[in-house]
């Protein structure tokens, strides 16, 4: 077993720990585990150690509103973040936690938990209701204000909440839809008609 404090100071620090390691062994048996620690440094640890990490240095004068735009830039040409997170890191400084605010909404309407109901789908609605033209476009869902949470504070769940609980229901044509694995198609719909 590798422990990862060896690998803190990197490759150097690794031959060191297999050399101590293999000490222990029997001749064939030494040979065979220093071949298969050295191919690991070589494929693996080197690879690591040599690999030039990204690196912004900001002032320690940066306005959280900056550092969230930053955060926004820099991932949206790396790592693929949803809407949600987007927005979770855009509101932070304005003391609105879109995190929290979800978990209280799951928690106060559990048949969103039921559905697998995604977050977005909440913030389409709030972007539909917040806006003189309703739109719940990707584009205009990243526009939200945190003053529109504020003002919703994700109460429009209560009218997701209604919906799923109709179609989780019987009707004159017998059981509507049953969660989660059948939501995804009225989820893809919803998707479709907002973008």
């Amino acid at each position: 077993m590798l422990p990862l404090s060896v690998l803190q100071e990197g490759s150097g620090q690794f031959s060191q720990w297999s050399r101590r390691v293999t000490r222990r062994l029997p001749g064939e048996e030494r040979i065979r585990l220093e071949d298969a620690l050295d191919e690991v440094e070589s494929r693996w640890i080197k690879t690591i150690d040599g690999y030039r990490f990204p690196v912004v240095t900001l002032s320690e004068k940066t306005e959280p509103d900056a550092l969230c735009t930053i955060f926004e830039t820099l991932n949206r040409t790396g790592v693929k973040l949803s809407v949600f997170e987007l927005l979770t890191a855009r509101f932070w400084p304005q003391e609105v936690n879109l995190r929290t605010l979800w978990d209280a909404a799951t928690n106060q309407h559990p048949i969103l938990t039921e559905f697998d109901v995604d977050p977005y789908y909440v913030l389409q609605a709030i972007s539909l209701v917040s806006r003189s033209a309703p739109s719940c476009k990707r584009s205009d869902v990243l526009k939200l204000q945190a003053s529109d949470i504020r003002r919703r504070n994700f109460s429009d769940c209560k009218i997701l909440e209604l919906a799923f609980s109709d179609m989780d229901t019987e009707s004159a044509h017998g059981p509507v839809l049953d969660p989660p694995d059948s939501f995804s198609g009225h989820a893809n719909q919803l998707t479709y008609v907002c973008e």
